[in-house]
């Protein structure tokens, strides 16, 4: 079983605040969101399903660069796009996040348009009184209209600053929500003493004794997986040691194929151990894969069953025994 490793979920707001107000902390706040990304695909790869597409967020160099090529579409496209994903992997954690893209996206926009509608008046305002100043004291009315015009361009990038740095803090209280829903559920499956701590480096895999058991005579000519309901229901499919059954919606890679939408592509596998004494069973699912109908299976971790165990897949109609 591979070990996983806790994500920083306290990031500070106001460290980005402090250091994004100075050139040099720029590079701090293109560090922090690189990483921060990083631990965004980490955190929703844990629960994103195979239906879940086109979903994983580039790197933040790459959403820089496109963001300036595209005179920042991309940008407000990217944080739409991101934001839903983060509310919707939360509610698969059980955790509720009220904020998605729209709002991040609002924010972002109330910031752009104010401050463009702002200069544009101050701008006009004050060259238009310049341009048709007469005399000296319409000279005078002209500069005092640029000076005018001025002070609202700091309200302007005052305004636009405030919308685009809320959208910011909801966006970073909002990641740090779901890594601490990541964190919970990850030690809740596998324990905190095999967690790694963040900042981590994971080291080599270390190799796993092999499981020991009571000495049992090598099954000749395999076993058999019996349906019991669903699809296949009263199907006997023979297994033989060091085969692999794979199930799921995928035509061109699983054996036995659903319909059911509650079945995801490539929701589960089995496969018999080259002695033939015991199963290697596999969840990869959305939904999940329960032994002898209540224990859950966590997800891409491999699970050791002995003959008679029982399986259900999706929704609980398919069933199936290993004997």
């Amino acid at each position: 079983m591979e070990k996983k490793y806790y994500i920083d979920e306290d990031r500070k707001f106001w460290k980005y605040l402090l250091f994004s107000l100075l050139l040099p902390g720029l590079l701090y706040s293109f560090w922090l969101f690189s990483v921060m990304v990083e631990d965004l695909n980490r955190a929703c790869f844990y629960v994103e399903d195979d239906s879940d597409t086109d979903t994983e967020s580039p790197s933040w160099f790459f959403v820089n660069a496109l963001s300036l090529l595209t005179l920042d579409i991309y940008g407000l496209f990217w944080l739409y796009k991101q934001g839903n994903r983060i509310q919707k992997c939360a509610g698969r954690y059980r955790v509720n996040i009220k904020e998605g893209g729209s709002t991040y996206l609002l924010w972002y926009l109330i910031g752009d348009l104010v401050g463009i509608v702002a200069v544009i008046i101050a701008i006009t305002t004050g060259a238009g009184s310049l341009l048709n100043a007469g005399s000296l004291a319409s000279l005078a009315n002209g500069i005092g209209a640029m000076f005018l015009g001025s002070f609202w361009v700091i309200i302007a990038v005052v305004v636009g600053l405030i919308g685009k740095y809320y959208g910011t803090y909801l966006l970073i209280t909002n990641m740090n929500t779901l890594f601490h829903a990541y964190n919970r559920q990850v030690e809740e499956e596998y324990g905190p003493e095999k967690i790694y701590p963040y900042p981590h480096k994971i080291p080599a895999r270390e190799p796993q004794p092999a499981p020991q058991s009571a000495p049992q005579p090598k099954a000749a000519s395999g076993r058999t997986i019996r349906c019991d309901g669903g699809t296949y229901a009263g199907g006997e499919f023979s297994i033989r040691p060091g085969e692999t059954f794979t199930l799921g919606r995928d035509e061109s890679r699983c054996n036995l194929v659903f319909q059911d939408e509650a079945i995801s592509r490539i929701h589960c596998t089995i496969r018999l151990d080259q002695n033939g004494e015991y199963y290697h069973v596999t969840d990869h699912s959305r939904n999940g894969t329960k032994l002898n109908g209540s224990v859950r299976l966590n997800r891409e971790e491999e699970r050791i069953c002995y003959p008679g165990t029982s399986l259900s897949i999706g929704n609980g109609i398919n069933r199936f025994v290993l004997l």
